[in-house]
Formats: structure tokens, sequence, C-alpha cells
């Protein structure tokens, strides 16, 4: 449904026609989707509380309104995505009705679309090119885990934040089967999609990103085949990449590439890449801004956060770097002056080594940055809760390798995902440990959409008791205000001593469910 015909559909029946479900206050239309325009608007909820919650909302057509199998198959749907709240893909937030119209609602963005950053910068190095990648593909896992394609990847539908977090948008939770809507005209929404087009779409995304132009112009593989089309070949790329790439654009599908897991793989990304900012003192090294809730943008908006000559910060130790040198150059006395160092020279460097280690990324799940006191984390090839395929492994640190994954349980919980009350003082994880490793297990908490030390009192590395069984205690705060549900993550992994690392082996969501 257009914005002109929502206006005229609802100044006859509705006193305030720009207000939807009597919370949501539209604002400006920000863009389009296959389920309907998208507006900006402010929740009216959080107004009492003196706050100004900004969300975007897609009015969907009639189509799915007189359509209550359709609704509901969608209203499940969006219902499992969220659940799923996986980092690379749009927070959707509901999917309902508001008398004869259907609404969804999701997080508002700030930042850009991946067009808007071409239209600007042409090409991307393939440095910035391998997150994105990774991103979409990953998000693009989940869903074809839960047997949903897209069938709709492109420029326009990939968002980079401003705090340079790539999101997938667009995504209409349907099975092939439905992507017709039952013979509906509905636009971009037509045909049965597989796994193979959103191969070839990110593909296709690859390309464009390293070359600046679309491989095929924009034509379709059947239109591409009759016209004889063929992409050209990238300079950049070493000849695997360039075979990976080239093999994931055949136009026949029976010879591309058969799941974006073996693309990723054989493009070389390894799983751990993420868009960094370019920080102007090459002394200094810049800290990732801290996300706040649910911030937002149009998927239009002409910001633009890469840039023609950014490239991804390395992790720089500074001071720690000079500590590292001045300390080993003191143990080279040392050996100097004892004759032979032994175990104490090795020992020396282990210290100096974990004393001057920089902390990597946060998981995947969390929405902050660690403080310096957390350990660097390395995390196992473990499905977290809630997803239907394995997050992302945080970046190593700049002087480690990567702990192998564990390839057996280490604990078990009574339940993946964990509801409480705010007014409960903590929330009850009931775990055991079923390994035989003697290396201690260690929790700490990550955000969501809840915050730390407003919603939950945040750990950054405790070891959890090495009973056989027991239950863990995480304290929750209790403002007393009024609040939607939220969520946040308590992670487990493994100390591996003495490098001092943590490997992350499982997951469990807390859902806050407030009650005041």
């Amino acid at each position: 449904m257009t914005a002109a015909e929502f206006d005229n559909a609802t100044s006859a029946s509705r006193p305030d026609r720009r207000r939807i479900a009597g919370r949501y206050r539209l604002q400006n239309r920000i863009g389009h989707g296959r389920l309907g325009d998208v507006f900006s608007a402010i929740d009216e909820n959080y107004e009492a509380l003196g706050v100004q919650q900004y969300v975007a909302i897609q009015i969907v057509p009639d189509v799915v309104a007189r359509n209550d199998k359709l609704f509901n198959k969608l209203k499940t749907g969006y219902e499992t995505l969220r659940a799923a709240a996986h980092p690379s893909i749009v927070d959707y937030r509901s999917f309902d009705r508001d008398g004869k119209f259907v609404y969804l609602v999701m997080e508002l963005l700030d930042g850009a679309s991946l067009r808007a950053v071409l239209d600007q910068a042409e090409t991307l190095p393939p440095d910035e090119v391998r997150p994105v990648l990774r991103a979409v593909g990953e998000a693009l896992q989940l869903l074809h885990a839960g047997d949903l394609v897209h069938g709709n990847v492109t420029t326009g539908n990939v968002f980079v934040t401003d705090d340079l977090e790539v999101r997938l948008l667009d995504v209409v939770p349907l099975g092939a089967a439905d992507s017709l809507f039952h013979g509906a005209a509905m636009s971009g929404v037509s045909g049965h999609a597989a796994v193979g087009d959103d191969v070839f779409a990110l593909a296709c995304l690859a390309y464009q990103m390293l070359s600046g132009r679309h491989p095929f112009n924009h034509a379709a593989p059947p239109r591409a085949r009759l016209a004889g089309l063929e992409p050209g070949r990238i300079d950049s790329l070493a000849d695997r990449e360039w075979a990976a790439l080239r093999r994931a654009l055949a136009l026949d599908a029976e010879q591309r590439t058969s799941s974006v897991a073996e693309f990723l793989r054989s493009f070389g990304i390894a799983g751990t890449e993420r868009l960094r900012q370019t920080s102007e003192d090459p002394a200094e090294e810049r800290q990732a801004p801290v996300p706040g809730p649910a911030a937002a943008v149009p998927a239009t908006s002409p910001r633009v956060e890469i840039r023609p000559d950014a490239r991804p910060v390395r992790n720089k130790p500074g001071r720690r770097r000079a500590w590292l040198l001045f300390a080993l150059l003191a143990a080279l006395g040392a050996w100097a002056y004892l004759g032979q160092p032994g175990e104490r020279f090795s020992d020396l460097i282990a210290y100096v080594d974990d004393s001057t280690r920089i902390a990597p990324a946060a998981p995947p799940q969390a929405t902050r940055q660690p403080g310096p006191a957390e350990p660097a984390i390395v995390e196992a090839d473990t499905a977290v809760p809630g997803d239907t395929v394995s997050g992302a492994a945080s970046e190593p640190a700049a002087d480690s390798t990567p702990e192998p994954a564990v390839e057996e349980a280490v604990v078990e919980f009574a339940a993946p995902i964990v509801s409480v009350s705010e007014r409960d003082a903590a929330a009850r994880i009931a775990l055991r440990r079923v390994d035989d490793s003697e290396s201690p297990l260690v929790w700490w908490t990550s955000e969501h959409t809840a915050r730390a030390d407003t919603d939950f009192v945040p750990v950054t590395r405790q070891v959890v008791d090495p009973a056989p069984g027991g239950l863990l205690l995480v304290p929750l705060i209790n403002d007393g205000l009024p609040e939607v549900p939220e969520s946040f993550f308590v992670n487990f992994g493994l100390s591996r001593a003495p490098q001092g690392k943590i490997e992350r082996v499982a997951t469990v969501r807390v859902d806050i469910v407030d009650d005041d």
C-alpha cells in the first residue's frame, strides 16, 4: 500500500489517520519494500517515560489483511525471526492488525544502504567487501536453515549502520510455495525462489562491490544466458577467489555453488571479518561507539559511513607494544647475564604476551564492546540458542591463534531460553557440565535489547561453580517502570590457560517480561 492510498483509506475512518494501533505515530515515508511503503514513526508508549522511541513501520497491502491463512503464516514467520534475533537481520518487532490494516514494526536504523555507499564510493576494497559478505551470508544461512529464501538480495536491501554493522532488509518469511501470494500481484514477490537464487544474488553483490557494476547488467539469469552475457574478470582477486566467485555466478543453476556456506568458504571468508572505522590519528586506537537502544534510520538516508579511502583499522597496541618491546629487551639482558634462560624466559614471554593482549570484538550477540578487563574470546562452532545456525566467531587477538572448536558438548541447560520478570531478583539458569575437561568454565553477559546497568547487572568474567550440577543466578535491575519485553545473553566458555583466552561453547537467552 502506498502512502497516498493509506492516507486516503484512513481519512474517512480514523480520527487520527497517522496513528497505528493507538501507539505508533507515523512521520515520513522512508522507503518501499516488497510488502509496501515504510514509514518512520514514534512509539508514543514511551513518551510517558520521557523517552522518544523511533521505529520503522511498513503498511502491508490489503491482500494480506483479507487472507487469514497468509496473515498467520507471516505473523508466525516474523515471530520466529524476532526470536532468532540474528545480528545481521533487521530487528522485526511485531506483525499485527489494526482494524482492517496490517502493519509490520521493525527497528529504525541509522546509516545508509549499500546502494548509497556504492553510489558515492563506486567500489570497495576487498577488506571491506569481506565483512559485508560475511554478514549477509550468515543472515541467509539462518533463513535457509529455516526453509526460507530471501529472493531479493540487492544493494538496496543491505544496510550499513553508523556503527558499521551490516543488516539484511526486506525479509518476507514465506516458503517458495507461498512466494506467489496465491496469485496476488505483489511487487517483487513472484516466482519460486530457491537457495541457489540467494547464492547467485550474494555473488552479484560481491561483484558489484568489487567492480562497481552488476555482472550481467541487472539481467536475470535466463535473459543473461540468451544475451550471451559473461562477467568480466576482476583483477584484484586471486585466481582462487575469482574461481569461487565465477562458479557462484553461473547462469545454469545446476553448475552454480550449492550453498551460501560453500561460497563463503571457497571465497576465503573466515567468519571473523568486521567493518572498522578509520582512525584519523595513526597513533590512536579508536574505540567503537556503544550503540543505544533502537536507534534509527531510513533505508534511503543519504549519509554514508564507508568512504572510498576507508580501511579496516588494525589493532594498534600503542604503549602496550612499547612495554612488550621493553620487557623482551629486559629478558634478553637477563639471558645474557644468567647464561641460559630455560623455562623462566618462556614464562616471561608468556606473561608479557598475556598482559599486553588486546581484547577482540564482542561475541556476535553482544551490542557493546568488551571492556579492558574482559578476556579474549575465541568462539567454538556452537549454535546460539534461538538461532538456527551458529553465529560468527569473534575476532581473535592480534597476536593469538584461534583455538580449535569444541567438538563435544561441554554444558547442558534445563532450557536454552529463560523467561523472568523484572521484579525477580535474578535470572535462574539451571546447568550441568558434561565434559571431562579440566579447563575452568566461565560465564559473562552481553546485551541484546535489554541494556547492561539498566535491566541486568553486567558480568565480564566469572567462574562457574565446578560442581556437577548447579544453579547460576544472574542479577537483574528493577527500575519500577513499565517496559516492553527485552532480552540479553548469558555466554559460557572454557578458560584456556596460560593463553588467557576464552573459548565460547554455549549461550542462553534471558527474556525479561516486565510486569511493573
